[in-house]
């Protein structure tokens, strides 16, 4: 009994290790697709700006006519940005 008790324990800490291999092999993958995201495009400020201007002009538009739908969209939009 004693001796299926201690090849019990034996497999059970044996299987609790990972191989090193595998580690490295993910945190390159990792490293890698971090590059890829820090090198994606990034809209500048201008970019930005013209499109919460475009928004900005809805929404006065959708208030001067009260088309409150439209205003809430509208705001929602810039929100998201």
């Amino acid at each position: 009994m004693n001796k299926i008790i201690f090849i019990i324990i034996i497999f059970s800490i044996g299987s609790c290790t990972h191989s090193d291999k595998e580690y490295y092999v993910l945190k390159k993958r990792i490293d890698s697709l971090e590059y890829e995201l820090a090198e994606t495009y990034k809209p500048g400020f201008g970019e930005i700006m013209s499109s919460v201007q475009a928004h900005h002009a809805k929404l006065w538009f959708a208030g001067k006519n009260r088309n409150w739908r439209l205003a809430d969209f509208e705001i929602h939009e810039i929100n998201e940005l």
